[in-house]
């Protein structure tokens, strides 16, 4: 069962047991989803029920008929080493063979990473033919039975980067980023498919890029950059920061910031005020101003962020993205969480501090720095503030990666040995018990 703690009630929400698996008796928790899986081949399938907030905001459900839903699932970037957006044109199939290997896991949910350059050529311009592409994408989910968390603006790889975009000032580039939300959001909308919107991976306001590194991107991991600035404007690191911490190798100063102080100060100032910004006015700004491009084309799809839980690196840190003042533009909170190795009361006490009255949502996870055992641990632990899980696929089956498919190992000279075909087997083990009532299918046949 859930738990959410409110400061006049506490109050029991049924959680699933696709966040518990096997381990825990089958019928504790209540369905995932409602509609039972379609037979192979049925031409016209129960209709897919789209994702939506609860009507008490603290859980998910399937349209109106209120049935819990539960995320559980993969991040999916394409083929090992690459990005999907960069062979979908050629190699389609690749694409369907890999929805249809993540949903024969037990997944429901799919993260997918949208690159900012694959769909806009020019300050107003957009292509049209990687647009519908995306509709292909979005109708093979519905066809395979799985959601779609669109994350966007995504600019992992520098040379898939337009010139133009990069050498935008502030105000030029958040624009240039609600034009595109609004066309993606508009090319999305009223699909069933769309679990929900998350406007950025893990953004961050300010931070000195590192020497040899680019102005916008940071947090680089085998020539992926997975972090983005959105505002370049350098702020006062506060005493207790160390500029050593860090969390899935993300040095503290390029992180989403959530243990330093609400009120830090940037130098330049605020013409209109004659005072300097703070970092929260500047990241309230560019979430209002993204969510209202996204609302103008969509008013139902949930929309979130995807951000870095330091309080599992600073026990005394605070949420950033989801402070009071801007967590009011999101409909759940997402955070991306790897678990240590004997930090499980550490890592238990982070997700109670971003369970803020939201759903709750891991959308990252894997054991980069500990066992299976732990990571099973950190799940079941973590039952009381979380809504949904949402791990990593590469492109490869079990067996695939059992006879050698890359990345063989979970972190490069992994100290406990985890193998991705280990893990993919507990994790398609763990999501077990929602298998019967995934989303329908048209055809779910297996490779």
């Amino acid at each position: 069962m859930k738990t959410k703690r409110h400061p006049n009630a506490v109050r029991r929400i049924a959680c699933s047991a696709a966040i518990l698996g096997a381990i825990f008796v089958a019928g504790v928790f209540g369905p995932v989803l409602g509609p039972e899986r379609s037979a192979v081949g049925q031409e016209r399938p129960p209709q897919m029920l789209k994702v939506r907030i609860s009507d008490d905001g603290h859980s998910f459900v399937l349209g109106d008929s209120g049935k819990p839903f539960v995320p559980w699932g993969f991040n999916y970037l394409g083929e090992y080493g690459k990005l999907v957006e960069e062979s979908w044109d050629s190699d389609w199939e690749r694409v369907e063979r890999d929805f249809r290997g993540m949903r024969n896991l037990g997944a429901n949910v799919v993260r997918i990473h949208l690159q900012f350059g694959t769909y806009m050529t020019g300050p107003d311009q957009f292509d049209q033919a990687q647009l519908d592409r995306l509709k292909q994408m979005l109708d093979l989910a519905s066809q395979v039975g799985l959601y779609l968390d669109v994350t966007g603006l995504s600019c992992y790889r520098l040379n898939r980067i337009p010139a133009w975009y990069d050498a935008l000032d502030e105000s030029e580039r958040w624009a240039v980023q609600a034009r595109w939300w609004k066309r993606i959001a508009k090319t999305c909308s009223g699909h069933p498919a769309v679990f929900c919107y998350d406007l950025m991976n893990e953004p961050i306001v300010g931070g000195t890029p590192k020497e040899g590194e680019p102005r916008w991107v940071g947090g680089e991991i085998d020539g992926l950059y997975f972090v983005q600035r959105i505002s370049l404007e350098p702020g006062t690191r506060p005493v207790d920061a160390s500029p050593h911490a860090s969390a899935r190798g993300h040095a503290a100063p390029l992180a989403d910031a959530s243990g330093w102080r609400d009120r830090i100060e940037f130098k330049r100032s605020t013409k209109s005020t004659g005072r300097t910004r703070t970092r929260s006015e500047i990241a309230e700004a560019w979430v209002t101003m993204l969510t209202a491009a996204i609302r103008e084309q969509d008013a139902q799809t949930p929309i979130t962020v995807g951000v870095i839980p330091w309080a599992m690196v600073w026990p005394n840190a605070k949420p950033f993205f989801y402070s009071p003042e801007i967590a009011k533009h999101f409909d759940f909170v997402s955070i991306h969480a790897y678990p240590g190795k004997d930090k499980f009361d550490q890592d238990i006490a982070a997700l109670a501090v971003y369970d803020i009255g939201k759903p709750l949502v891991i959308e990252e996870t894997f054991p980069l720095s500990c066992s299976i055992d732990d990571m099973d641990r950190f799940i079941e632990g973590g039952k009381d503030h979380v809504d949904g899980w949402i791990s990593h696929y590469f492109g490869y089956s079990i067996q695939e990666h059992a006879a050698g498919a890359e990345p063989h190992g979970v972190a490069p000279e992994s100290p406990f040995g985890v193998t991705v075909a280990d893990f993919l087997q507990y994790w398609s083990q763990k999501g077990q018990s929602i298998s019967t009532t995934l989303p329908p299918a048209i055809n779910h046949g297996r490779d």
